[in-house]
């Protein structure tokens, strides 16, 4: 057996990239006999923090677990600790912060550059070539890592014969350090910082890096408040690899209480891997303690291994059942269990977050309950069709008659509540608001469940109908007359009344709850889809070799970007880190950039690594941004959807910069750039490579606060990046934006220039992000279905139950006769003093009822059916139940008698199609012009709403407005004559069919069918294509306005 497969201690078969080349059982006993020193391996990052002693126990921080594990063929060589003011290499030691299993930190400053940084010096010297070479590829692999969401990794060097890493200070703690001193962090805080820590990852996937050692101590927060991922010291590049793994012999790597079971197998590791590790230390932040915990460390790892993690709700019951679900999901054993990608455990998170859904407005759980009420009549009808196997054979139960009202009305309701209560209870949402992106939830966020969905649907499916019920209660008890129509009518259209009261406690303060949310304590919340960063995605160049390559510094030259007579500037590599670098060559009188930009490492501002100033030396060089100018951008205007984030990155930097005295003494468009990955950076000098038509005189910013300047020039930005031209500051000062954007980011920019504190700015501009940018295709669809909804849905229900009814008369004839003549005998009930001839003929009506529908009247499911319930309404139903009782023995003579001297009135052709459709009309043409006056009924509304309010409902229910090209409101005229050319095809319709039906009828083989459905196929293909083609729609384009987010 080859011994490359043999564990050398025990002989075991190993397991594919066993750590250290020993078998796992080996490396468990190493580790337990191994004493560990220290605990916190990664720095705190804060003055005052102690070093931790991990002997005690595993699992009960995010920071007494080793993150390194030596084993006994180590090489030893530890470097005592350094004092403060002493010098090491290049740096000047400042302070210590922490110690671990792999090296000490501290907070140093260059001595050369000024700067402040994280110094990691690691505990053991190289001891061959190729550790040094591992050491390196570590670096690299750090290196390569340039996120907000990242520790920047400065450089990696060997300081006599001891490995160490500069990286990037951040001063506010650690995830670990805030939880220790103040306990668990409240719920949306804990998942704002995963999801920081997420995006920090996902930076780092994106260039093959796997972590491998995420926890809350190598999670650190700045001052802002924004977190960082560090030390990806152990991460391990994800791309195919022949090299073996980035350990040392015999080491473990990773933190056991944080990593995965296949990390402590020894397994092949993959991005599930660092989402367990996100799950534990979510997990963490939640309850301020881990899954697992022992004090024996096999014991501990045992498990780990084995057994299923503890639901966090055990330790804090306030944590959502759902994101507890989560949570556990992402500390399944078997990494298939798991969320595949980091996308998958974001969209999870973010209901749970700080920006977590608002709650719904009443406009739009309105429509989404019409849509979820005509889902649920075609699920109706379509049971009762396939169940009776025609509409008209439908029993529909009289209230003050029928004992089966009840029942009915009790099993109707139940299965109402049920399709609502079923999906809410599940998912949180019916298919109406998941249209809509609304969602049911608990105080806690959380998904209700069913019991809760239950009682809520049941009374939303019954309170509106109460008063009626109780109301055909009082009628069964005798206590009301059923022949008291109008009160019966007016009792009918108490649902609308009910449901006003329903609704009667809504508030914004209290997010719009109806009496049924708050007798359960569940709400309805709009959700928004989360919208990622868009990312232009560049080609990788190929670099050339180096030694070829003059130098500047420790710096190959690539390129010259540009150059003018005081500076020259280069794309230069650095040849360690193999990365980019900017190089800025400048004059002798140039003066040295200041301590607090050399410092300054926020997410906006170019990063300076390093320079030098000197007789025959002036440099500085950057990090190497990906992407062009602002200049080279605004040649033709920018979408809102990436100006908004631009503005966001520049007001962030800028209201930090101004509090620490870090602004640029020169605020123009030339001093931005913007990433490949859409992020706006600032600049402290002139951008590379751009052509400028003209410069900004200044003129404007004399005299002006570093504030108002500061303002003036996001202002100047907007303009020049939304209408595509540059500006001067001066000329911005005196315009507004003209072009269309949502309404909401046109009041931010408005109030942009009369804002008197720099935070309000931010964290106004920071809103933007959050709101929809641009008038989706889902929500044009969602306008177009509802303008449509109603004569659509009014259109087959009419011809459903017209082909029924028709069908259902063929076989009933006589029952047209039945309602001429109950109507007549109608009449002359409601007639007082009748003289002696029409007391005559209500005898003759009576007797002829009585002897010829006598059968019919008494059949009750015929009576009960939903054709004869449309056609004869409860009050004749009750006179012909009364004349058959008055009359019940009629001699055959009189019944002959009544017959002759009623005479044509009871024997002329009452069928309907002989007396409703022309000659020559199909069903289905009628029916079209019925739906026809239907749509009237929204047309007519929807051009009085256009002049009263600049919308219709559903306008301002889907959060949409129109504005000119300018950018403005657009007035009501416009809006009006906007809504006359959407709805001219529905003017137009009936002209052209009417004029084109005699030629239809003779030539085409349907006649007037086959002529609506050709031009109701044209109809909806123009309405859909510009309805749904962005960013106009025809009528938009005639009109001259432009839909936007309100």
């Amino acid at each position: 057996m080859s011994p490359s497969t043999q564990c050398p201690n025990c002989g075991r078969m190993l397991p594919p990239d066993a750590p250290g080349g020993i078998c796992p059982t080996c490396l468990l006993a190493a580790m337990a006999s191994d004493s560990i020193d220290d605990a916190s391996e990664e720095p705190r990052l804060a003055n005052q923090e102690p070093d931790l002693d991990a002997t005690t126990s595993y699992g009960h921080s995010g920071g007494n677990q080793p993150s390194g594990y030596s084993g006994g063929n180590q090489p030893s060589g530890h470097l005592g600790d350094l004092q403060p003011g002493q010098q090491f290499g290049d740096y000047l030691i400042v302070q210590r912060l922490g110690r671990g299993g792999m090296g000490t930190v501290y907070e140093a400053e260059h001595l050369e550059g000024g700067r402040r940084v994280a110094l990691k010096i690691l505990r053991h010297s190289f001891n061959s070539p190729e550790t040094r070479e591992r050491f390196l590829r570590e670096g690299r692999l750090a290196a390569s890592i340039n996120h907000p969401n990242s520790v920047y990794v400065y450089g990696t060097e060997e300081i006599d014969g001891t490995p160490a890493i500069s990286m990037e200070l951040v001063p506010g703690g650690t995830l670990e350090q805030r939880v220790r001193h103040h306990g668990p962090l409240p719920i949306p805080k804990a998942v704002d910082a995963i999801l920081e820590v997420i995006a920090g990852l996902e930076a780092a996937q994106a260039v093959g890096v796997l972590h491998r050692d995420v926890k809350p101590a190598n999670c650190f927060f700045t001052p802002e408040g924004t977190i960082k991922v560090g030390d990806f010291g152990l991460s391990i590049s994800t791309a195919p690899r022949t090299q073996t793994k980035i350990t040392s012999e015999g080491t473990f790597l990773g933190t056991p209480a944080f990593a995965s079971p296949e990390q402590l197998r020894g397994d092949e590791l993959d991005i599930r891997s660092d989402i367990y590790s996100v799950g534990v230390t979510l997990y963490y932040l939640l309850t301020g303690r881990t899954p697992f915990e022992s004090r024996h460390l096999v014991q501990f790892l045992a498990t780990v291994l084995e057994s299923p993690a503890p639901s966090p709700r055990t330790l804090r019951d306030a944590i959502p059942k759902e994101l507890d679900r989560i949570v556990l999901r992402c500390l399944e054993k078997q990494p298939n269990a798991r969320y595949a990608t980091y996308d998958d455990l974001r969209a999870a998170l973010l209901p749970y977050s700080s920006t977590a859904p608002k709650a719904a407005t009443l406009g739009l759980r309105v429509v989404a309950n019409f849509v979820d009420g005509s889902i649920w009549m075609i699920l109706f009808l379509t049971c009762a069709l396939l169940w009776f196997g025609d509409l008209a054979e439908i029993p529909i139960p009289d209230p003050a008659e029928d004992r089966h009202f009840l029942p009915w009305y009790l099993i109707n309701n139940t299965l109402i509540a049920l399709y609502y209560a079923i999906p809410e209870g599940i998912w949180g949402k019916t298919l109406g608001k998941k249209l809509f992106r609304l969602r049911v939830v608990d105080a806690g966020g959380d998904i209700p469940g069913f019991p809760k969905a239950i009682v809520r649907a049941l009374i939303w499916a019954m309170f509106p109908q109460l008063i009626y019920v109780l109301y055909v209660g009082c009628m069964r008890l005798g206590f009301v007359s059923s022949e008291r129509l109008l009160l019966t009518q007016l009792m009918g259209m108490s649902v609308y009344l009910m449901i006003i009261i329903l609704f009667s406690t809504a508030r914004r303060c209290n997010g719009f709850a109806g009496l049924h949310d708050l007798a359960t304590g569940l709400r309805v919340v709009a959700t928004s889809s989360y919208q990622p960063r868009p990312v232009t995605h560049l080609p990788v160049s190929v670099l050339p070799n180096p030694e070829s390559m003059p130098r500047i510094g420790s710096y190959y030259v690539l390129d010259l970007l540009s150059k003018n007579e005081q500076t020259e500037f280069f794309a230069g590599y650095d040849a360690q880190l193999l990365r980019r670098v900017w190089i800025r060559k400048s004059g002798a009188s140039t003066p040295p950039v200041t301590k607090a930009v050399r410092n300054a490492g926020r997410p906006g501002r170019v990063r300076w690594l390093g320079g030098k100033r000197g007789a025959d030396e002036n440099w500085d060089a950057y990090e190497f941004l990906s992407g062009q100018s602002l200049v080279d951008l605004v040649n033709q205007p920018q979408p809102w959807e990436l100006v908004r984030y631009w503005l966001v990155d520049l007001s962030e930097e800028l209201n930090a910069a101004l509090q620490d005295a870090t602004l640029p003494k020169v605020l123009d468009l030339d001093r931005v750039w913007i990433t490949a990955e859409n992020q706006a950076k600032l600049l402290d000098f002139e951008a590379p490579s751009v052509k400028r038509q003209s410069r900004d005189s200044d003129s404007c910013v004399c005299g002006k606060t570093p504030f108002e300047t500061a303002r003036l020039f996001l202002h100047q930005v907007a303009i020049a990046a939304l209408e595509g031209r540059e500006v001067s500051s001066t000329e911005a000062e005196a315009s507004r934006i003209s072009v269309p954007i949502p309404l909401h980011a046109r009041n931010v920019l408005d109030n942009l220039l009369t804002c008197n504190d720099p935070s309000l700015c931010a964290d106004a501009f920071k809103q933007l992000p959050q709101k929809l940018p641009t008038i989706s295709r889902l929500r044009r669809c969602g306008l177009l279905l509802g303008s449509l909804s109603l004569p659509i849905v009014y259109f087959f229900f009419a011809l459903i139950f017209f082909s029924s009814s028709a069908k259902w008369l063929e076989q009933h004839p006589d029952i047209l006769v039945l309602r001429h003549c109950l109507f007549r005998l109608q009449l002359l009930e409601a007639t007082k003093n009748l003289d002696e001839k029409q007391q005559v003929e209500k005898r003759d009506l009576g007797i002829y009822v009585a002897a010829n529908f006598r059968d019919m009247l008494l059949d009750k499911q015929m009576m009960s059916s939903a054709t004869t319930r449309g056609i004869l309404i409860p009050a004749q139903i009750t006179i012909a139940e009364d004349t058959v009782a008055n009359f019940s023995t009629v001699a055959p003579e009189e019944i002959d008698a009544s017959s002759n001297r009623l005479g044509e009135f009871v024997t002329q052709d009452l069928h309907p199609m002989l007396n409703v459709l022309p000659e020559g009309t199909s069903v289905f043409f009628f029916l079209t012009f019925m739906c026809y006056g239907g749509l009237l009924w929204v047309i007519m509304p929807s051009l009085l709403f256009a002049l009263l309010f600049r919308g219709g409902f559903l306008i301002h229910t889907l959060g949409i407005a129109f504005v000119t090209s300018k950018g403005v409101r657009a007035s009501r005229l416009r809006t009006l004559w906007r809504a006359c050319i959407a709805w001219l095809p529905a003017f137009l319709f009936p002209i052209v069919v009417i004029g084109l039906k005699p030629v239809a009828d003779s030539t085409l083989p349907g006649g007037d069918t086959s002529l609506v459905l050709m031009i109701l196929a044209v109809i909806a293909f123009v309405v859909i294509w510009f309805g749904l083609r962005p960013p106009r729609s025809l009528q938009d384009r005639l009109a001259g306005t432009f839909m936007v987010p309100r």
